[in-house]
């Protein structure tokens, strides 16, 4: 990670950000201003403003300084908006920027398995257009464009591959659980969660497995993982090595939290699946320690 700037730079940038991040929660528009708030809130947890607050975490400046403004909880949501939209290298569309919360809440699945098209992104900005017409669109609708093609038997593919990850994380003597909710929000829910035992406060490893471009969605769960649920090892299992070399691309472009980049690993169902095939080999523990639990 890179050094933290000079002390008199550092109290600059950060009084300058939050500032903005008051004048925009104070502002009448705050809700259709969520991602604009996002994008400020990511920039004091990437470039660690907090600290010239005298804060720990981002975690903490919020609840110190911003308590009578925001949840820590709204706050999140808001940051895996904006980086769930924001493209590779910069920030996003001005289009994005002036879509309302109720509406982008609609598209926040498809954007997720990137299935919204800078059309159904025009469409949500229109004024005429009402979150109900949205809404009703939205369940005839059909993406304009086609991700990596998605296997017709993916659903039993992407079971065994959380079966096995459990498996290998029980063999190294973790807790492990599909399907793990997230916490403190509750949006969503992780393919497999290791702890160190079932009742334990945080979790050491999380993983997502997915397939074409669905990463762009997993990057920012995984993300709100590693801030909220007690900065776990995260890895994202992909299809293809293709996908692999694309995933790790994007999380390389700065497109992602610092921290949470140091800690992702990015693997293949092919590796994992060889890996599995090893569970119970002598000698072959070494290496899931080596991978797993470095």
């Amino acid at each position: 990670m890179q050094g933290i700037p000079h002390t008199e730079t550092l109290l600059e940038q950060a009084q300058r950000n939050h500032d903005e991040i008051l004048k925009l929660l104070d502002s009448h528009k705050r809700e259709s201003l969520f991602l604009e708030i996002g994008r400020v809130l990511n920039d004091c947890g990437e470039r660690q403003y907090f600290k010239a607050f005298g804060r720990a975490s981002l975690k903490q400046h919020i609840q110190s300084d911003f308590a009578d403004k925001m949840e820590y909880s709204w706050a999140t949501r808001c940051i895996h908006h904006y980086l769930l939209t924001k493209p590779p290298h910069g920030q996003p569309p001005d289009v994005l920027l002036r879509i309302g919360k109720a509406k982008m809440d609609l598209l926040l699945r498809r954007a997720e398995a990137g299935h919204v098209d800078p059309e159904l992104w025009k469409m949500a900005e229109d004024k005429n257009v009402t979150w109900e017409v949205l809404r009703a669109y939205l369940k005839r609708y059909k993406p304009l464009g086609t991700s990596t093609p998605i296997p017709a038997d993916r659903s039993s593919k992407h079971s065994q591959m959380q079966d096995k990850i459990v498996e290998i994380g029980e063999r190294l003597g973790k807790y492990a659980q599909r399907e793990y909710p997230s916490y403190p929000s509750k949006d969503f829910r992780y393919d497999v969660a290791w702890k160190t035992f079932e009742h334990a406060v945080g979790l050491t490893h999380v993983f997502e497995v997915c397939w074409g471009n669905e990463y762009k969605g997993d990057l920012p769960k995984l993300w709100y993982a590693y801030k909220n649920m007690g900065q776990p090892r995260l890895f994202l299992v992909v299809a293809t090595e293709q996908d692999k070399n694309k995933a790790q691309s994007l999380v390389s472009s700065g497109a992602t939290a610092g921290d949470m980049a140091q800690n992702l690993t990015i693997r293949t169902v092919e590796q994992i699946d060889d890996l599995h095939k090893r569970l119970f080999e002598p000698g072959a523990l070494q290496d899931f320690i080596s991978l797993f639990i470095k």
